[in-house]
Order: structure tokens, then C-alpha cells, then sequence
């Protein structure tokens, strides 16, 4: 935020004062000791009360719904977040089974990289490396409302695995006003609604945020919150192909299957290690961990 004369306001000035205390200033302090220009005071104030109450609302939701909110540099923040994206989310809302956050307590998290319009033959090795990764206490993670994403979904529901979702928009939007909404269409066949017991749903965005232009950030969460990558069918510059090339770099678990699209060829040649053919493939990826 900037005020009269390009003075920028810095968090410092900020930070010296409680929520309380800060929404309780007056315009005049607004402008004089945090040199707030007079349009963007008054166009604040004239909304202040209208704000409050949305505030006061979705706080109410929250509660009842049980939403948590993790903000950066908090000690329940997960830490995959903060070591693996450059920018992590300020705040992260989470609704669910939060043990997934910790997965060394409940088994380790894996994500399957495919871009869209796969083939129903790379569809079906989908299915056989989400089945192999989940019966072996693998978590499942992935978003919503992309195809192989979805299939990824239905695999670990028909296992019986717990499913850590990572959203392209607000709770509220994706799971609708009771936060249990069944989140694709094909999810109906299977009756997988969204079972708090044993899923957990997180958003980068606030709860009443809809999907907009928000679908590269949740492909990098979904990234950062596994611990193990395959990257079954990448397109060449495209978000899965840079996806999979920064956790690379970053020298975590990344295995390349030796097969589907281009990207999947100039991953290994980067030197991305070939996925295993071996029947130990699942035991020979858990060692590594």
C-alpha cells in the first residue's frame, strides 16, 4: 500500500499496533501517522462497518465448520511449504483429517504428474501407479477438476486411502455451505463425498474465493505437499513439465516414467532418475524416503 506521495507503508509500521488497535483508528490517523493518501482512507472507512461484518460471518462459518487457518512462520504451518515454494501462502485453510499434514505419522505423500488430454493408456498406467503408491500406505495427493487429477482421486477412494486435496479456490466454494459437498461430477458414481474423518481439503484462498486464475498455484501446492513426485506424462513448457523440473533441481524424490510425452524425455535427459520397472519399484521409491 502506498501513500500520499509514493511513501510506501512497511509492515513495520504495521506490526507495532494489535488488530484491535489498528482497526480502531481514525481517518485522521490513518493519514498522519501511516501517510495514507485521502481517496484510499475514505474509500476504506466508507466500507469499514460492511467489512466487519463479513469478517464477523465468515469467522462464524469457520468455527462451525471447522475450518483451520495456518499462517506462514506459525509452528503448526506445514514446513514442505515454506522449504519448497519460493512464495508459500500467507495463510493456508484446511478442513479435515490435518494428521495428512504430518505424513511421517501416517505414511508418506505422493502426487502423479500428468498434463491434459492423456491417453486412455496413460490413463490406465495412472491407475496402476496410484494403486501400487496407496497400497503401500502411500497418501494421495491431488486437486479436483482436472481429469487425471480426478482419476488419481477415484483410485485412492476405491483403496480406501485418505485423499489430501489441494484446491483451486475457497472451501466454501469447492465443498459448498456445509463444507461436504461431493467435489466432481464422476465423484456421484463413486459416492465420494468429502469425509472429514478421513480427507482434508486445503485452499490458498479464502473460503468464498471462486476458481478463477488460480490453477498454476494449486498445481505448485500439490507438489509441495508430496513427497514423492512421479512424473508419468509431461508436456514439454507446460506447468507440469516446469513443475516437475523445479523439484528436480531442488533434488527431491522424483521419478520419471521412461514413456509418454516429450517432457517426459528431457527430464531424463536433465539426468531425472527413470522410474523402476523392477516388481520392487514401490519398496526400491520407500527406501528412499
Amino acid at each position: 500500500m502506498r501513500g500520499e506521495n509514493e511513501k510506501p507503508i512497511h509492515l513495520t509500521q504495521l506490526i507495532l499496533f494489535s488488530p484491535r488497535e489498528f482497526l480502531a483508528f481514525t481517518p485522521k490517523q490513518w493519514r498522519e501517522q501511516l501517510c495514507v493518501g485521502e481517496a484510499p482512507t475514505d474509500l476504506f472507512f466508507q466500507q469499514k462497518e460492511e467489512l466487519l461484518a463479513k469478517s464477523r460471518e465468515l469467522e462464524r462459518v469457520r468455527r462451525l465448520h471447522d475450518v483451520h487457518i495456518f499462517e506462514v512462520g506459525s509452528a503448526a504451518y506445514p514446513p514442505c511449504l515454506e522449504a519448497y515454494d519460493d512464495i508459500p501462502p500467507p495463510v493456508l485453510y484446511a478442513r479435515g483429517n490435518l494428521s495428512l499434514l504430518e505424513a511421517t505419522k501416517t505414511g508418506f505423500r505422493f502426487a502423479v504428474l500428468v498434463s491434459n488430454n492423456p491417453s486412455l493408456a496413460i490413463l490406465q498406467k495412472l491407475d496402476d501407479i496410484v494403486s501400487a503408491l496407496a497400497s503401500a500406505d502411500g497418501i494421495v495427493v491431488t486437486g479436483h477438476d482436472r481429469l487425471p487429477y480426478q482419476k488419481t482421486a477415484i483410485v485412492g477412494h476405491r483403496l480406501g486411502r485418505p485423499i489430501l486435496y489441494v484446491l483451486d479456490q475457497g472451501l466454501r466454494c469447492a465443498l459448498g455451505a456445509n463444507f461436504d459437498r461431493i467435489l466432481f461430477a464422476e465423484a456421484r458414481i463413486h459416492e465420494m463425498n468429502f469425509n472429514s474423518d478421513v480427507d482434508l481439503a486445503v485452499s490458498a484462498f479464502p473460503i468464498d474465493v471462486p476458481a478463477q486464475h488460480n490453477l498454476q498455484r494449486r498445481d505448485r501446492l500439490v507438489t509441495c505437499f508430496a513427497d514423492v513426485l512421479i512424473a508419468l506424462d509431461v508436456q514439454p513448457n507446460r506447468v507440469m513439465f516446469a513443475e516437475a523440473k523445479r523439484a528436480f533441481r531442488q533434488e527431491r524424490p522424483l521419478y520419471v516414467y521412461d514413456g509418454g510425452r516429450d517432457g517426459n524425455r528431457l527430464l531424463l535427459e536433465m539426468g531425472a532418475m527413470k522410474l523402476p520397472q523392477t516388481p520392487d519399484w514401490v519398496e526400491r521409491i520407500k527406501e528412499r524416503l
